[in-house]
């Protein structure tokens, strides 16, 4: 049996009168006490579950190699990109601190220059400093007496390292120069360049470990096409001879996702040096294969500077770009605050739906509805915030990382 409230609406027998359906949870709270409580934290389970499932996407699930092959237990604490008097204020602690700079040509006493960021304050300082095209370096790092394990990202130089006492193997990885006097135009040689050393941290001790670069001089393409540490012309291209065992790799390339990017495994050239860095030259009959993180730029810059007859090469890097893009967009700020913000919508209408029954409506149809709205607005705010970066010079929303 029910009872008439007000014409059109009905309300089971044994309630009392109709009351609106509240709009903060307060308003639960105050009308149902210990109840609305219990409620609330039910529904707030529920709704905030993809939160949960987004922040162990993103973060959880990816492991870095060097995390993986400590056996000491201890934690690695990394900082990279740090500034100048960052460095120096730098303490040890309990573990070793090592500290990783990158040395260019320069007009160092030397003739080595250390390499700075542009907004560094001591960079105006430093004897012939001029801004420099970022060539994207990158350091990475392993145990040098486990040899199985593969190059774990520190990060852009310099870079800060807290960890474990031993001696360990340090990667560094840059773009070449290119006589292209076009930006977006492949070089002829191999376009990563790598320099190898080892250093060995003292514990409770701060290590400086500086690494020259010696092919980072822009527009200088002395790193030539060459078999064995004979120079050939700096016109000639790689044979399709020399990449075949390059575009096989990248045609079947295991690609293990980690916090970085892709961890590969693909024969690059190796490069013989000659006194004064000048003429050395890279060996394509001479690769090494050595397992490392790559970031979706370098994927990139591999996958733009393969020739074009490689299509199932290309192909396979394009979808581990499309991967990265796709995650580069779920660790944005944009993606946790639409979660959250549907978290908190929910959670309210799902507090409402266990307390009061009778206010459920249509069911799944209003559920539907709301998550309709949530998505269209979104997108709207999505579209907004492109055009107001796009205007103002600023990031996009996918390039503000939550970590």
């Amino acid at each position: 049996m029910a009872r008439l409230i007000t014409p059109g609406s009905f309300q089971p027998e044994g309630r009392g009168p109709r009351q609106s359906r509240p709009f903060f949870v307060t308003d639960l709270v105050g009308r149902y006490g210990v109840r609305a409580i219990f409620a609330i934290m039910v529904a707030a389970l529920f709704a905030f579950a993809p939160l949960a499932v987004l922040y162990w996407f993103n973060s959880l699930r990816l492991q870095s190699p060097i995390t993986t092959s400590s056996s000491s237990g201890q934690r690695m604490v990394v900082r990279a990109g740090e500034r100048h008097d960052e460095q120096e204020q730098a303490e040890p602690g309990e573990t070793a601190l090592l500290q990783i700079t990158c040395l260019v040509p320069g007009s160092g006493p030397d003739g080595w220059q250390e390499l700075l960021r542009d907004d560094d304050p001591a960079a105006p300082h430093s004897p012939g400093f001029y801004s420099r095209y970022v060539r994207h370096e990158q350091v990475y790092l392993r145990p040098a007496n486990k040899q199985w394990v593969p190059f774990g990202l520190l990060g852009p130089p310099p870079v800060s390292v807290w960890l474990p006492a031993g001696t360990y193997e340090i990667l560094v990885m840059h773009e070449a120069p290119t006589s292209e006097t076009r930006i977006y135009m492949p070089g002829r040689s191999y376009p990563l360049l790598s320099v190898f050393t080892e250093c060995s941290p003292e514990p409770r001790q701060k290590t400086v470990c500086q690494i020259p670069l010696p092919h980072y001089d822009t527009g200088n393409p002395d790193v030539q096409l060459g078999v064995g540490n004979v120079p050939e012309s700096a016109d000639r291209k790689p044979s399709p001879d020399e990449l075949v065992q390059l575009v096989s790799a990248c045609e079947t390339v295991t690609a293990i996702p980690t916090p970085a990017g892709y961890l590969l495994n693909l024969p690059e050239p190796s490069i013989q040096h000659q006194d004064g860095h000048r003429g050395c030259t890279q060996d394509f009959e001479q690769a090494i294969s050595v397992p490392r993180e790559w970031t979706r730029d370098q994927i990139a810059t591999l996958r733009m500077w393969l020739p074009d007859d490689a299509i199932t090469a290309k192909a396979r890097l394009w979808v581990l770009i499309d991967r990265l893009g796709w995650r580069e967009f779920l660790q944005g700020w944009f993606c946790y605050a639409l979660v959250g913000v549907s978290g908190l919508v929910f959670t309210r209408r799902g507090a409402i739906a266990l307390l009061e029954p009778w206010q459920r409506g249509d069911g799944w149809s209003d559920f539907f509805g709301l998550l309709v709205r949530i998505v269209v607005v979104s997108i709207v705010v999505w579209f907004a915030l492109e055009i107001l970066s796009n205007a103002t010079g600023c990031h996009s929303p996918a390039r503000f990382r939550t970590h």
